[in-house]
């Protein structure tokens, strides 16, 4: 499994302002995974001088090139289609990038055939600024670590999935990689990683004991500002512009004027509640099911034909009773426990990180 493999696999994690150093020691087939946290806004210059520092510190003795891992965030992915005259394909393609991204120039963009018929050729595009990724690898440089490859790290996720499941090179399907505080989403057709989407809770929302209600796992702190402040110019403005409903000297009170209602949920969405543990893991596991749903259905573009409907999900096996369950109740999509299939626990458990060391292999499209 760890033959002729990248040993050094470093990546950039923007949520958790964190980076990760994972090492793997081909002879006694083996890795180690190693955090570092920082304090500067991400690829800043500041950041840029922590992460030559941070580099020189984990590099030790290792020998050879490293992979690096970027965050999503400042990738892009697209579709094009363009004429399918063959040999004007690529000025076409060039063109409608030009035309698309104003600032073409400044972005290095990898393009990869997807369909073709007798009039139009589809392309995927993926890209990242090249100022970041030039800067992020002359950091790495002065730490005193090469790059062999850069990827996004759900690329990244989807090479890991390849690696323990070979059966999963060339399908099509979407991988979800669910971590305790996150998911990630990435929409794979025919071996290719086209698109990924992330959601800010993972398995930890899997309750044995209670029902955790989807818009309260979301961080509404701006919205919520945004409407307390709204309020707030309200009031200011009816102290000097009276209502004409109004009677001078009355006190108005926004709330109580506009009422508050809870939220409720249609009748076609309301269930019995679960009676015992499995039930309420089960009911808990449907909020990141909608959200594989939403991914498939919201990039229909992207799949031309292509009936997806198999799910594969990294999850901990002791989630894994669900997915019979889940299935059986949902006719168009199949998911599957994505397991070891001889691999180490822990490398599911590092799936992106384990995944890195394989940019060579699969999904090359999507390397820079």
């Amino acid at each position: 499994m760890f033959e002729s493999l990248p040993n050094f696999v470093i990546s950039i994690d923007g949520d958790l302002q964190s980076i990760h150093f994972f090492s793997i020691d081909a002879k006694a087939k083996t890795f180690s995974h190693e955090v570092e946290v920082y304090k500067s806004e991400a690829f800043t210059e500041d950041f840029f001088e922590m992460l030559k520092n941070v580099v020189k510190l984990h590099r030790g003795k290792k020998s050879g090139k490293a992979v690096l891992l970027l965050p999503d965030s400042v990738f892009f992915t697209d579709t094009i289609v363009v004429p399918s005259v063959q040999k004007a394909i690529s000025a076409s393609v060039d063109l409608t990038i030009e035309t698309l991204y104003k600032n073409a120039s400044e972005l290095k963009i990898n393009t990869a055939p997807l369909f073709q018929d007798k009039n139009t050729s589809t392309y995927s595009l993926v890209g990242v600024r090249k100022e970041l990724l030039l800067k992020t690898i002359g950091a790495l440089g002065e730490g005193g670590v090469s790059v062999a490859g850069v990827t996004f790290y759900s690329n990244a996720v989807v090479n890991g999935a390849m690696a323990v499941n070979p059966k999963l090179k060339n399908a099509s399907y979407l991988l979800m990689d669910v971590k305790e505080n996150a998911t990630g989403f990435s929409l794979v057709v025919g071996g290719k990683t086209l698109g990924f989407y992330n959601i800010p809770f993972g398995y930890r929302i899997l309750s044995d004991s209670e029902l955790n209600f989807e818009p309260d796992l979301f961080d509404h702190t701006a919205t919520e500002l945004l409407v307390l402040n709204a309020k707030e110019r309200a009031k200011r403005k009816r102290l000097t512009v009276l209502d004409e409903t109004e009677e001078e000297g009355e006190e108005v009170d926004a709330d109580k004027k506009e009422g508050k209602k809870g939220s409720k949920l249609p009748k076609s969405l309301l269930r019995p509640a679960p009676t015992d543990a499995d039930g309420f893991v089960y009911e808990n596991f449907r909020v990141l099911a909608k959200w594989a749903i939403e991914v498939i259905v919201g990039n229909q573009e992207l799949l031309s034909g292509v009936d997806l409907k198999n799910v594969y999900v990294n999850l901990p096996e002791k989630y894994s009773a669900v997915f019979d369950k889940l299935s059986n109740e949902n006719e168009n999509s199949k998911y599957t426990f994505l397991k070891l299939n001889g691999a180490e626990e822990r490398v599911l458990n590092n799936l992106g990180l384990y995944g890195g060391a394989y940019v060579k292999k699969f999904n090359k499209m999507n390397n820079f």
